[in-house]
């Protein structure tokens, strides 16, 4: 079995000293997918680019604008995350979503450009990674509103309530943990990760971002994402190698990965 982190900004500048360390840590770990994620045109082209370039084996990318950088953006998405979308080497749509918590983008725009991510993901037929935060009743709204027309993805470093969870899961949606379910207060996170059915549960770091406990403080990396296959197999009662198979075809199912 193999790890898979399906969700990390490693086009972020805190990664661009030592990327190839990184990605040899990764390996390492037993690390066979990372995820980088878009979440605004140069991220979306440098995740594509490390893709299609073969920087790794491990790399897949996402396209999209995250709701923080939504601003500007209502009228119609960037014609390069149009573009990227249809691209082999982009497995998913977004970040994108809404966060209510920092309002960077008003809320109004964050709901029109997010929505024009679902419209994106439909006519490109691929998942969504969706950001929630603070925001939950609209978010869901707006995806069931689209949901007949056979949307599909992930609740991405899920911070939700069990209410939540469970719309989510009645959408066909993944829902991802990522560090913050090893912090020392989380027990209401673990307790719906307990409750998650296995075939909708998958794991990431968010790094640089959410770094796990112990190392809370530090860089986030995708190596680190054990940490967080170690807790959810704590949640789960169950083998980590049992785990893990279960998160890798979860995740393969979703971005179509081997």
């Amino acid at each position: 079995m193999s790890l898979v982190d399906t969700h990390s900004h490693i086009t972020a500048e805190e990664f661009t000293n030592d990327i190839t360390e990184i990605l040899r840590r990764a390996g390492e770990h037993r690390l066979s997918r990372i995820m980088a994620v878009g979440s605004d045109v140069t991220s979306s082209q440098k995740a594509a680019l490390m893709a299609s370039e073969d920087i790794s084996p491990l790399i897949s990318a996402s396209s999209g604008i995250h709701p923080h950088e939504s601003g500007g953006f209502s009228e119609g998405l960037p014609r390069v995350i149009e573009e990227l979308a249809f691209s082999d080497h982009v497995l998913a749509i977004g970040e994108t979503g809404l966060d209510y918590y920092y309002n960077y983008s008003e809320r109004d725009i964050q709901r029109k450009v997010f929505e024009l991510h679902i419209e994106l993901a439909k006519r490109s037929g691929k998942p969504l990674i969706v950001h929630v935060r603070d925001a939950y009743d609209d978010a869901l709204e707006l995806l069931n509103r689209h949901s007949k027309d056979g949307i599909s993805g992930v609740i991405h470093s899920f911070s939700g309530t069990w209410n939540d969870a469970c719309s989510v899961l009645d959408l066909g949606f993944y829902i991802s943990f990522s560090g913050m379910l090893t912090f020392k207060k989380s027990d209401q996170l673990r307790e719906i990760a307990s409750r998650i059915p296995h075939d909708r549960i998958l794991c990431e770091t968010d790094s640089p971002y959410l770094a796990p406990h112990p190392l809370r403080g530090k860089r986030n990396e995708p190596s680190y994402v054990r940490y967080v296959y170690s807790v959810i197999s704590d949640c789960l009662d169950q083998d980590q190698k049992r785990t893990e198979k279960i998160i890798f075809e979860n995740s393969a199912r979703l971005f179509g990965w081997e």
